[in-house]
């Protein structure tokens, strides 16, 4: 029978067992390696971001020895990590990995070569246009359309109120759909 997150994480903290703190790694490394690829489209340093995101996980729970919710803990901490990755990025110059690099982690039901012309171009389109949505809109999109969390979830990983949330949320739906209409349709 698989662990519960919380099983897991009561382990390692009352314990001190590392295998279940393994166990979560292994468990989230698929979705945080995906978040960050989305935000900075360069596998590198997405693979860096989520290595030090656990790390940096990891020492909190020991050091807090407390039991807060694991994905929610890891989503803030990873926040922190791109906003400080951001904060970098705006003293140096621009570091890309492109399109390709972008693929490479986004699993696709049915081959690339197979896929439908008008979806690509969509899905690029689409890519783009977040690439100019704010930090922050691309943080709760992130989080709650490619992860999949719950209002809650995403409120205690930024750690703001679940008002804030959903009008953060809707917001940034609005400024995607804005900048999508402002592309229009693409023959």
């Amino acid at each position: 029978m698989k662990k519960g997150d919380d099983e897991l994480l009561q382990r390692f903290l009352a314990r001190g067992d590392d295998g279940a703190f393994e166990e979560l790694v292994v468990r989230y490394q698929n979705g945080l390696l995906g978040f960050f690829m989305r935000l900075c489209r360069n596998r590198d340093l997405a693979e860096d971001l989520a290595q030090e995101t656990f790390v940096k996980t990891y020492i909190a729970l020991k050091r807090s020895k407390r039991g807060a919710k694991f994905a929610p803990l890891l989503y803030r901490i990873a926040k922190a990590a791109w906003y400080s990755e951001l904060r970098k990025r705006y003293r140096q110059p621009k570091v890309h990995g492109g399109v390709s690099a972008y693929k490479e982690v986004i699993p696709s039901g049915a081959p690339d070569p197979a896929e439908d012309r008008e979806e690509k171009d969509f899905s690029k389109a689409l890519r783009e246009a977040m690439d100019e949505l704010p930090p922050d809109s691309r943080l709760v999109i992130e989080m709650a359309y490619y992860l999949d969390m719950s209002y809650k979830e995403i409120a205690e990983a930024l750690e703001i109120p679940i008002g804030t949330v959903k009008s953060r949320l809707s917001n940034a739906v609005r400024k995607l759909r804005g900048i999508m209409a402002k592309r229009g349709p693409k023959s």
